[in-house]
């Protein structure tokens, strides 16, 4: 949930918490988390949704903004992780992290979700 603030200082702290939890034994469950925030579920995009939102004579927005500022803030997050470490790196490929950044590169409704994919996979 921190990685959805719009605050960069929260998505920095929360980086630096996930950079922590690397070096102990919840490294994969991490990872798997992260991987699996690059594809938000439709349930995660409903229960987001403002409720004024759900009226049926209202114009569809797409997914709240919180969704995709999370998305963008873990592939961020994957990339710094990536460069830090190759095993690290290894293991989110095993994980098909690319799967997931194709995916969010593909996100029409948020550009710095496109943007921070595309960083990623270059670097990558």
């Amino acid at each position: 949930m921190l990685l959805r603030s719009l605050h960069l200082e929260v998505q920095y702290e929360a980086s630096e918490l996930i950079k922590d939890l690397m070096r102990y034994d919840v490294q994969l469950a991490v990872l798997k988390g992260l991987v699996a925030l690059l594809k938000p579920s439709k349930e995660d995009i409903q229960a987001d949704k403002p409720e004024i939102l759900s009226d049926p004579t209202m114009p569809d927005f797409g997914a709240p903004l919180s969704v995709y500022v999370q998305q963008a803030a873990a592939c961020k997050v994957i990339r710094i992780l990536a460069q830090q470490s190759p095993e690290v790196a290894e293991s989110l490929v095993q994980l098909r992290v690319v799967h997931g950044l194709l995916f969010a590169l593909g996100n029409a409704n948020h550009p710095d979700s496109q943007r921070q994919a595309a960083i990623t996979l270059e670097v990558s």
